[in-house]
């Protein structure tokens, strides 16, 4: 067992083997301890700290391999040789180190190519999910003591979202749901529509019908009026007839009867319960379609969301429920799809976009800004959201402010374009809902409840994304963004400096390998290192992360200036160039250590 640790630390490979994994689990260990900054939310404590760890560990990387590599010259004790005189024999003592040079660049391309970005962005989206969470949860208890209750409950559903069962709020929670089951159940209508049905005979009484002048003539008349199904007639003439009859006669008990025989008639008359349901329900079905053949799909909606609740089988219904939704969704959209989900965040977010009237040529710029943006691959939403339209002079010519907006892709014939719907319904209410307000001195160019940006959705999803930082793009992204995204305010040569100082970094980092071992092997050890080797382990690393630390501030900044100086196409050759340049000359230095 001690001959094969022995033989491990003896192997550059062996140690190279054991030394990253070693210092990966002391690094996230230690940081997962001791994290660097406090998590936005205490739900997100362990994912926050392995997070940031993973970030600090591929920032040391480069001086970790280093390290690694240079360790085993001063661990192992390198006695002159003559034989090293020889190529071969030269090669054979540092292949072990050439191959894990190789080794490390491999890693640290996948780790700074996909493991990096991916890190930053995880931990960007926790950072404004806190963010969110805290202008949620300080809007609930705003709009909580205002006694809106929809509106709160609409926040405290998007801090349950971020924080599912958060013991913080569950009391706050439980009172805002409370109130607001209180408040829909005193807005909700009775059952049954408030129509009024009239149901006549078939015949009214005449007017000016002649006074009877005594209980037989009376009884004649009645007798006439209910032949002719005047029931009405025919009751009021027979009780007539018994108040002009004498008391016990044979014209008192005929009026007796005739009354009760036209009383049961009228009675037989008057509709049932359910057919005055039948009918209340014919009246509202009747309004529903007058509403979804004015195209007023808004009305339509709830008139056929009430109905289903009392003819949930009625294809009629089910039917034009979900055509006048459909067509609902092209002007406005439901609040209560923010709850549904928690996409990627974004807080204050401030765009800048051409404004290109439909039909017309481009004409100024709108400036579009947001509380909160929650965004996903086919949809996002904002809160608090505020667009000023300058015409091509600067001048602003509108602007609106919205609390709640749904963001769309679009397609304008062949243009590609997103699209902005303003109106926003509560799913249960008819009388609430969220209008932008407007002010200005034009017209928006497509109504006042939606609004059509000049930017595909796909570069809008970029846009949110570069606000974000440009740590979190992908290489690939990167290349995306420096194409489409400078008509909307942002500097293409950012991303191409950022473009060149992803690919100098790795491509840099082998020969920066090679002359790390170059210099191993001219100050390799003379004799054993002994307690010293120790702090040795500790003290490389430290020493080489500061020596990266200012090569990445000087690569970055040669970046941005071959870019403003060159153009980026010359200075990305430059870069390739002298990466090739730097690792041949390096490669040839190694060879020349032999000597």
């Amino acid at each position: 067992m001690v001959r094969a640790v022995k033989g491990i630390f003896n192997n550059p490979i062996g140690i190279f083997a054991v030394y990253l994994p070693a210092s990966c689990a002391v690094i996230i260990g230690f940081l997962m301890i001791f994290p660097p900054e406090p998590a936005p939310l205490r739900v997100f404590s362990m994912s926050w700290r392995f997070t940031l760890a993973a970030q600090e560990y591929i920032n040391l990387f480069p001086a970790i391999v280093v390290s690694a590599l240079v360790i085993p010259f001063g661990l192992k004790v390198n006695q002159e040789n003559p034989l090293d005189l020889y190529f071969t024999k030269f090669i054979d003592r540092i292949q072990g180190s050439l191959f894990s040079a190789l080794g490390g660049a491999v890693i640290y391309g996948l780790l700074f190519f996909l493991a990096l970005p991916l890190a930053r962005s995880t931990g960007e989206n926790m950072r404004f999910k806190g963010l969110l969470y805290n202008e949620s949860r300080a809007k609930a208890e705003l709009f909580a003591g205002r006694e809106e209750w929809p509106d709160a409950a609409r926040f405290v559903a998007l801090c349950e979202l971020i924080w599912p069962g958060n013991p913080e709020i569950e009391n706050f929670k439980d009172t805002v749901y409370i109130e607001l089951d209180a408040y829909y159940l005193n807005k909700r209508p009775p059952p049954a529509s408030s129509t009024t049905v009239v149901y006549r005979e078939k015949d009214s009484p005449t007017p000016g019908l002649r006074k009877p002048v005594n209980a037989a003539e009376a009884l004649e008349f009645s007798e006439a009026a209910y032949l002719k199904e005047r029931y009405y007639d025919a009751h009021w003439l027979a009780t007539l007839a018994g108040e002009l009859a004498r008391p016990g006669s044979v014209e008192s008990r005929s009026a007796v009867l005739a009354a009760s025989k036209a009383w049961n008639i009228i009675t037989s008359l008057a509709p049932s319960a359910q057919e005055k349901r039948a009918y209340e329900l014919y009246t509202l079905k009747h309004s529903g379609y007058e509403a979804f053949q004015a195209e007023d799909w808004i009305r339509a909606y709830y008139i056929f969301t009430e109905l289903s609740a009392f003819a949930p089988e009625d294809p009629d219904v089910v039917n034009f429920l979900a055509e006048s939704e459909r067509n609902l969704r092209n002007t406005a959209f439901f609040a209560d799809e923010m709850e549904s989900t928690v996409g990627q965040v974004m807080t204050g977010v401030v765009f800048s976009i051409p404004r290109k009237p439909i039909g017309g040529r481009q004409e100024g710029r709108m400036v579009l800004r947001a509380d909160a943006l929650l965004t996903f691959s086919d949809v996002s939403y904002a809160t608090g959201l505020e667009l000023i339209a300058f015409d091509g002079k600067g001048v602003p010519v509108y602007r609106f402010t919205a609390p709640y907006v749904k963001v769309l892709p679009k397609t304008l014939g062949t243009e590609r374009c997103t699209m902005l719907l303003l109106r926003a319904l509560d799913r249960s209410d008819q009388d609430r809902r969220w209008e932008p307000l407007w002010e200005g001195s034009q017209e928006a160019e497509i109504g006042n409840t939606q609004v059509m940006l000049d930017v595909s959705y796909e570069n809008f999803l970029f846009m949110s994304h570069a606000r974000r930082g440009l740590d979190n793009f992908l290489i690939g992204d990167l290349f995306a963004a420096e194409r489409n995204l400078s008509p909307y305010g942002f500097i293409p040569q950012v991303f191409q400096a950022e473009i060149l100082s992803r690919l100098a970094e790795p491509l840099l980092f082998l020969p920066a390998l090679l002359l790390a071992i170059i210099l191993g092997w001219r100050f390799r050890a003379k004799k054993p290192p002994r307690i010293l080797g120790i702090p040795l382990l500790i003290l490389l690393p430290l020493l080489f992360n500061g020596v990266a630390h200012i090569y990445r501030i000087l690569l970055h900044n040669l970046g941005i200036w071959a870019v403003l100086v060159g153009g980026f196409s010359s200075a990305l050759a430059f870069f390739i160039g002298g990466a090739v340049l730097l690792f041949i000359l390096t490669l040839l230095w190694l060879t020349a250590q032999k000597n």
